[in-house]
């Protein structure tokens, strides 16, 4: 009898530990954690985002979501889950694929409803959920790290909860802060607060002011389906484009309306709100009062008729620049400091032999513009811990034959003749979408041979954009150091 009470107890100690573990959604106050009962739609949510974290483990899936994610349809980054669902991982799996595949729910079981069922379940239900990374999506690297995953309680609000769960590709959860901002990346799944719970773009004049949009890349069409305006008969101008090509200028065209008298036009300069800026009878205008260099510009046209103002045309984002087209590129200084120097040259050799490359690329093939160049300063104190004034001219930066971004490679050569023994394939994998339409991107990746001495060291690269600006300083590593006018 003694042995069977023993055993009762034991039984409901284990039971109690079990279930204790099995969820922890209950947290003590003194941890600050914030308890959530879980209701239908927080089922939901959790089931979907546990499916989503196991898919985290498939790096093909993390570059398709990286890559839907930067498009920014609604000007941030994120993506509706009914679009991302639609997507292919490879040519024989999507992304829903992959979701049924790494589902399991009790929830669903007592649904009734199979896995795909369960899933167009929810996109009916929730039709504006959405699947964001909020903080430092551009640098994240998706083939070394693999982030959490968070989704937001239905009841969720900043002053509410101080932590919230985030789980791994195991299921496995750890507490992150609500209120200081992590240092890597994280997925969050959650309700969009740009689209409302018809799937449809919440009015304009709730987000336009201030808000930094990106979708110039959005057609006319999807703009009115997505609530971007309301729509009426008048003819728009559409297809509007924005193109930097000189210091404190942005050129706007766009296609034409019929019927037009003019066209208004609508600009948001930096940390302000969009007004009405100008009008212009053709589908061209020049705007040279961008006193920002180096900052985002907004822009939309609308047509002007006899019986009232079109909707807006698309949406574009152009960033100023700070050079003119034609301008020279020129190496003004280069500063090394004493640790990095002694990697690169020891003292027995007095001053180092910098080379440098600069190379153009358009996405499939790149050329060099210049290519070994010497950098040498006359003596080794020139150069260590103080900036060595080189002004060294690589070319003329023309934007139709080098468009908008150049590679600089650096080096130390260590011999007279450079020699031909080593080749070392040096890569630019920089591709940017320029945000001024669809027809300006830039693509500089390409893969080119460099030919150097097994002896010489590589210091490292550069990407030079046409639209950084004049004097600024860029960093390779942590001892070396050049400024480009």
């Amino acid at each position: 009898m003694k042995n069977n009470i023993l055993i009762c107890t034991i039984f409901s100690l284990l039971i109690s530990v079990v279930s204790c573990n099995s969820d922890s959604e209950i947290v003590t106050k003194n941890e600050k954690e914030v308890a959530f009962e879980m209701n239908q739609y927080d089922s939901m949510l959790k089931d979907l985002t546990l499916a989503y974290a196991k898919m985290m483990q498939d790096v093909d899936f993390r570059t398709v979501l990286k890559e839907e994610v930067l498009q920014r349809f609604d000007g941030d980054n994120n993506t509706l889950h009914k679009t991302l669902i639609q997507k292919q991982i490879t040519e024989n799996k999507s992304v829903k694929d992959g979701l049924v595949s790494n589902f399991s729910s009790r929830s669903m079981l007592k649904s009734g409803l199979n896995i795909e069922g369960y899933l167009n379940s929810i996109v009916a239900q929730i039709p504006n959920l959405q699947v964001s990374i909020p903080v430092h999506c551009e640098d994240w690297n998706v083939a070394e790290y693999i982030p959490y995953i968070i989704f937001l309680p239905e009841d969720y609000s900043d002053e509410k909860y101080d932590s919230i769960k985030a789980f791994d590709t195991n299921g496995n959860y750890i507490w992150v802060s609500t209120k200081k901002e992590p240092v890597v990346p994280f997925i969050v799944i959650s309700r969009s607060e740009r689209i409302d719970e018809n799937g449809e773009r919440i009015s304009i004049a709730k987000y336009s002011e201030g808000h930094n949009w990106n979708n110039s890349k959005v057609s006319e069409e999807t703009n009115l389906k997505n609530g971007f305006v309301s729509s009426n008969s008048l003819n728009a101008p559409h297809n509007l484009k924005t193109r930097a090509l000189e210091n404190n200028a942005i050129h706007l065209n766009w296609e034409s309306a019929e019927g037009a008298l003019y066209y208004q036009i609508y600009r948001a300069a930096p940390n302000a709100g969009y007004v009405k800026y100008a009008q212009e009878t053709s589908t061209i205008y020049k705007d040279y009062q961008c006193t920002f260099g180096g900052k985002d510009y907004l822009y939309y046209v609308t047509a002007v008729h006899s019986s009232g103002e079109s909707n807006p045309s698309n949406f574009s984002i152009e960033r100023a620049g700070t050079r003119t087209d034609g301008d020279d590129l020129v190496i003004k200084r280069i500063f090394i400091t004493s640790d990095y120097i002694d990697r690169i040259e020891g003292w027995l050799k007095g001053a180092p032999e910098l080379m440098v490359s600069v190379a153009k690329g358009n996405g499939s093939s790149g050329t060099f513009i210049t290519q070994n160049e010497e950098l040498e300063p006359g003596n080794r104190s020139d150069i260590v811990n103080k900036w060595w004034n080189c002004n060294y001219i690589v070319s003329t930066w023309y934007l139709d034959d080098m468009s908008y971004g150049l590679t600089f490679h650096f080096w130390e050569r260590d011999f007279d003749t450079f020699t031909a023994n080593l080749e070392v394939d040096v890569e630019y994998p920089y591709e940017y979408e320029f945000p001024g339409g669809a027809s300006i991107q830039i693509k500089a990746g390409a893969s080119l041979d460099l030919n150097w001495d097994n002896r010489d060291v590589e210091i490292g690269r550069e990407f030079i954009k046409w639209w950084d600006a004049k004097n600024k300083e860029y960093n390779i590593g942590t001892g070396f150091k050049f400024v480009i006018e």
